[in-house]
C-alpha cells in the first residue's frame, strides 16, 4: 500500500510541476516533501509533520504551488497530532490561490476546525492577574513569616506580547518586631522573529528596606528556538547589580539553558515536560560578608525538572530542583533571590482551573530549603491567584 501511495504521489508532483524544468534527481526538498505527502497518504502523521518541517524554511526553492502545499499539510498532520495552536499559527499564512480543488476543500475543513484558535491568534487578548502569598518558615529563628500581594497584566498580539507587574512582599523577622519590606516592578516584552524563533527582553527593579532584603536592578535577554511543533529550546541571559549589600557591591551573571517538550498531544490532552540548567557566576571585590560571615562562591550551579499537564479547562504541573543558587533570577525576572542566602533545593506543583470563559483561579505551594551561615532553614510559600482576560 505504501508503495502504491509513492508512486501516485510521484505522478502528483509531475503534474503540478510540469510548468517548470524537468530534472532526473529529486532535490533534498523535494524528496522530503515527497515522503511526507506519502505519510500522510498512510496516516502516519508525526513523520509526516516531521519530513514537512523539515524543509519549511527552505522551501522558496520549490514551485509556489508546493511550498503552499508543504504548509498545508504540515498543518492537517499538526492538527490531527493535537498541536492545535501550532497548526493554526502556520494556517494563517496559507492562501487558496494554486491550490487544487481537493487541497482548497483540506484548507477550508482546517479553517473550520481551528477557528477558535485563528480568532486567537488574529486578536490583541488582555489579561490581567492579581494574587496573593503567604510564606512560612521552619525553624523560626531568623525569619518568621511574610505575606506577598501583586498583580501582573498585559496584552498579546500575533506573537507579540507586553507584560509588566508589581509586586510589595513584607517580611517578619524574629525576635525583632520591625517588618522589612520590598517592592518589585517587571517589565518583559517577546517578539517573534520568524516561524521558529522568538526574542524576550525583561527588566527588573527591587526597592527594598533594611539589610534582610536588597535593592537591585536586572536586566536579561532570552531567545527561543522551536524546531518543531513539540521541542522548544530555550536560552535566558540576565545580568544583576546590589550596590548596597554590606559585603560590597556585587554584579550577578546568569546563564539558563532549557529544554521543552510535549511527550503527548491529543485534542483533549496534552503532556509537557521542561529540563533547564542554571549557571550563575556572582562577581564582589570581597568574598566573606563582615556582618553575617557568609561566603560567597565564584561559580553556582541549578538544574530543574517540571511536568505540567493540560486537560481542557485544568491544567496542573509538579517541579522540582537540585544544586546551589544565590541571587537567582527566574521566570523573566518575575522571581528574584535577592538576600546573601545559598538555596540547595526545592519542589513544589500548582493547579489551574477556568472556571469560565474569560475567568480562571491559580494556585500553588512551593517549599525550598536554604542556609545562611548560622543554620539552615526551609520555606514554605503559598500563592493564589484570578486570572482576567478580556
Amino acid at each position: 500500500m505504501k508503495t502504491k501511495n509513492f508512486f501516485i504521489v510521484f505522478i502528483f508532483y509531475i503534474f503540478f510541476c510540469c510548468q517548470t524544468q524537468a530534472t532526473e534527481i529529486f532535490t533534498s526538498q523535494e524528496y522530503h516533501f515527497l515522503s511526507g505527502y506519502d505519510a500522510l497518504l498512510n496516516k502516519s502523521y508525526i513523520v509526516c509533520a516531521t519530513e514537512m518541517e523539515s524543509i519549511k524554511d527552505s522551501i522558496h526553492s520549490m514551485p509556489i504551488a508546493f511550498q503552499k502545499r508543504t504548509l498545508l499539510y504540515m498543518t492537517y498532520c499538526n492538527e490531527r497530532l493535537g498541536y492545535r495552536k501550532y497548526a493554526a499559527s502556520i494556517l494563517n499564512r496559507i492562501e487558496n490561490s494554486n491550490l487544487s480543488q481537493s487541497d482548497q476543500l483540506l484548507l477550508k475543513n482546517l479553517k473550520n476546525s481551528l477557528k477558535e484558535e485563528l480568532d486567537d491568534i488574529n486578536q490583541i487578548h488582555v489579561w490581567f492577574f492579581p494574587y496573593s502569598g503567604y510564606i512560612s518558615y521552619n525553624p523560626q529563628l531568623t525569619y518568621h513569616s511574610a505575606r506577598i500581594y501583586g498583580a501582573y497584566g498585559g496584552l498579546t498580539y500575533q506573537g507579540w506580547g507586553l507584560s509588566a507587574g508589581v509586586e510589595n512582599l513584607t517580611l517578619n523577622l524574629t525576635p525583632t518586631p520591625i517588618p522589612y519590606s520590598q517592592l518589585m516592578w517587571n517589565i518583559t516584552l517577546n517578539e517573534p522573529l520568524g516561524d521558529a524563533w522568538s526574542l524576550r527582553e525583561y527588566w527588573t527593579q527591587i526597592k527594598a528596606s533594611g539589610t534582610a532584603l536588597n535593592s537591585g536592578n536586572i536586566l536579561g535577554l532570552g531567545i527561543t528556538y522551536t524546531p518543531a511543533s513539540s521541542t522548544s529550546l530555550e536560552f535566558d541571559f540576565n545580568g544583576s547589580s546590589y550596590p548596597g549589600l554590606s559585603i560590597g557591591p556585587i554584579t550577578v551573571l546568569e546563564t539558563t539553558v532549557g529544554l521543552r517538550q510535549t511527550l503527548m498531544s491529543t485534542s483533549g490532552f496534552s503532556l509537557e515536560i521542561y529540563l533547564a540548567s542554571e549557571t550563575i557566576v556572582p562577581q564582589s571585590q570581597k568574598q566573606v560578608d563582615p556582618i553575617s560571615g557568609f561566603t560567597l562562591q565564584s561559580f553556582y550551579e541549578r538544574g530543574s525538572l517540571s511536568l505540567r499537564a493540560y486537560l481542557s479547562s485544568l491544567q496542573f504541573g509538579i517541579n522540582g530542583w537540585y544544586g546551589n543558587e544565590v541571587f537567582g533570577v527566574r521566570n523573566q525576572g518575575a522571581l528574584v533571590y535577592n538576600a546573601l542566602q545559598t538555596f540547595e533545593y526545592g519542589y513544589g506543583g500548582y493547579s489551574q482551573w477556568d472556571l469560565f470563559s474569560g475567568l480562571g483561579f491559580k494556585i500553588s505551594i512551593a517549599k525550598e530549603a536554604f542556609s545562611n551561615t548560622q543554620q539552615k532553614m526551609v520555606s514554605t510559600t503559598y500563592l493564589g491567584g484570578l486570572f482576567v482576560n478580556f
